[in-house]
């Protein structure tokens, strides 16, 4: 199974706190392959 994930975390839109605005993205790849009935590898990146 290969599978890409693209999005944004969550962030905090009123703070008296934390005044900053930039939006951060969040791009991960993995791929899945079967070792055996048992056991599942999963990289990713």
């Amino acid at each position: 199974m290969l599978g890409i994930v693209f999005g944004l975390p969550p962030q905090i839109t009123n703070s008296n706190v934390c005044k900053e605005r930039d939006n951060y993205y969040h791009i991960e790849a993995f791929y899945r392959w079967r070792m055996n009935t048992n056991i599942l590898v999963t990289p990713g990146f």
